[in-house]
């Protein structure tokens, strides 16, 4: 994914402008397409999947955000 020039940024977003975000500790992170993830759980389609889970019902990923039951599919 960093080879395709894709950041995961954590954190608590304060602001979104045109182009950056602007964390509650003043972190300012640019973006050219912003993909926002938010929620408190898995949506009913995600807990219905038959693949392991993490704690939270999420999907279960590996360090590289791998799924690691399946290749080549990763979950954010």
């Amino acid at each position: 994914m960093i080879i395709s020039g894709v950041r995961l940024v954590r954190g608590i977003v304060k602001d979104v402008k045109a182009q950056k975000i602007i964390l509650n500790d003043g972190t300012e992170v640019p973006y050219g397409l912003l993909v926002w993830s938010t929620g408190v759980g898995p949506s009913p389609i995600i807990q219905s999947l038959d693949l392991p889970k993490a704690p939270g019902g999420r999907i279960g990923v590996d360090e590289w955000l791998r799924v690691p039951s399946v290749q080549d599919v990763f979950s954010i």
